[in-house]
């Protein structure tokens, strides 16, 4: 954690090894804060294949196994709902489907399969549905195996309908990549939704970044090619600013770079806020912005602000 002096405390465990000589692993990883700021994380148990939850209660962390059937657990995104309970979206393997844990009290967690048409639920990203701002309605944005998919909780037109949820195709693609990433942008049109969604996710056949954004009716999106020159896309980070743009931070492959894009009408502008560029997560510190990123190059992790 950074201090409000800007010194970083030592880096502490969370969970330990199962064995660190046996092949597994603990990840990915998605963090993220309560309302009270404690942090949590959702990830992998990578010897089990079982999903787990780690919440820090200001002194201790507390680890949960949430689910453990089968090979589970993968790519999650974990979310706080708008009454403090913890909700993670993630990919059963065993099963090819999209699934949802939700906090349930002393019940342990409430497990939901959203999407189980074919090989679908890698790459989730999960977030509240930003125009039903008293209760908790969820949308996520996922991989399909190369068809990538928007879901939002509730019965819609346009869509198919499973579970509670509506589910739309956004683009299909030859070949999938996963790294996407959901926001909603303030479409100035009150018709009920007036935030629409938008999403970022990597081409894996092109090696590009594209950009797909909810216009009018949920089934009707526009699609970019933001960056496609090398290998560009991998660790998408989309927000939309103060100023409405379209913002993406992501990972340049073949300059081993972080990039940023931003749209400002019809056009991308890019800079490079830092080298490395793996593993980028974005953050509003304030009125600035902070992210982090791994450097493979130096085997380093560094946390920047602009």
């Amino acid at each position: 954690m950074r201090e409000t002096n800007g010194v970083w405390s030592i880096p502490a465990p969370i969970d330990n090894p199962i064995d660190p000589l046996a092949p597994g692993a603990y990840g990915p990883i998605s963090l993220a804060l309560d309302k009270n700021g404690l942090p949590a994380v959702a990830y992998t148990n990578g010897w089990y294949g079982d999903l787990k939850f780690a919440i820090f209660n200001g002194t201790d962390w507390h680890v949960q196994t949430v689910e453990s059937k089968g090979s589970t657990g993968l790519y999650p995104s974990l979310a706080f709902s708008r009454g403090n309970g913890a909700v993670m979206t993630y990919y059963n393997r065993t099963k090819g489907e999209l699934r949802m844990a939700t906090a349930a009290g002393a019940a342990g967690w409430s497990i939901t399969t959203i999407d189980a048409n074919g090989d679908v639920g890698r790459f989730s990203s999960l977030m509240l549905d930003p125009n039903r701002p008293t209760v908790s309605k969820w949308a996520i944005a996922y991989d399909a195996n190369g068809t990538y998919r928007f879901a939002i909780q509730g019965l819609f037109g346009g869509g198919t309908q499973f579970n509670g949820y509506t589910n739309y195709v956004v683009d299909t693609l030859p070949l999938g990549g996963g790294y996407t990433s959901l926001a909603f942008y303030d479409s100035g049109v009150n018709d009920g939704h007036q935030f629409k969604p938008a999403m970022t996710y990597y081409d894996g056949q092109d090696t590009a970044l594209r950009f797909a954004r909810c216009s009018t009716a949920w089934n009707t999106w526009s699609i970019q090619v933001v960056a496609s020159k090398g290998s560009q896309g991998q660790y998408s980070n989309l927000f939309f600013d103060s100023a409405n743009r379209a913002n993406i931070f992501y990972y340049d492959r073949t300059h081993v770079r972080a990039q940023r894009a931003i749209l400002s009408g019809s056009t991308w502008s890019f800079t490079t806020p830092a080298t490395g560029g793996q593993e980028i997560h974005v953050s509003l510190f304030g009125t600035n912005l902070a992210f982090s990123n791994s450097d493979s190059t130096t085997d380093n992790l560094y946390v920047t602000i602009l």
